[in-house]
């Protein structure tokens, strides 16, 4: 189960919505989150999707990624 605005969501209905924001001419721009609260900032700020990386996280939490 997976989440998008707050709406339980299939991973067949989540990828149809992900689907949707890529426009041409409007790019879908994915900021990178490496916490919760950098999640929260950045969903508060109105994107419309969030990216996060492996090494972003395991930084925040003070390892090494691999």
């Amino acid at each position: 189960m997976t989440f998008l605005g707050g709406q339980s969501m299939s991973k067949t209905e989540l990828r149809a919505a992900f689907r949707e924001h890529h426009r041409r001419g409007a790019p879908l721009i994915l900021p990178n989150i490496w916490d919760a609260g950098s999640a929260k900032a950045v969903a508060d700020a109105g994107a419309k999707a969030l990216a996060t990386s492996s090494w972003a996280v395991a930084a925040a939490h003070g390892f090494d990624d691999g």
